[in-house]
């Protein structure tokens, strides 16, 4: 798999960058890299999203706390909510 010119750029720029902020992180990819540039690079896996419960997800969910309470207190807004 290669690189185009632009994402070989990208990458040269942020290794220049790494380098520059943290050297020795920016050796030991340098050296992780040698170690497995004969390798080939793994395939793109997709990966199902999870399937969601509309209804549930429509629903607004209350926190513990508010649960714990008469519904009427919340929805007149006598209670505001922690204070953080």
């Amino acid at each position: 798999m290669s690189l185009s010119e632009r994402e070989q750029q990208a990458l040269d720029f942020m290794a220049e960058g790494l380098a520059d902020s943290a050297p020795k992180l920016a050796s030991l990819l340098a050296t992780f890299a040698r170690l497995t540039s004969g390798e080939q690079m793994p395939v793109h896996e997709k990966i199902p999203l999870p399937q969601v419960n509309r209804v549930s997800a429509a629903k607004p969910r209350r926190s513990a706390w508010m649960q714990r309470l008469p519904r009427a207190a919340c929805a007149d807004g006598l209670v505001a909510g922690p204070r953080g």
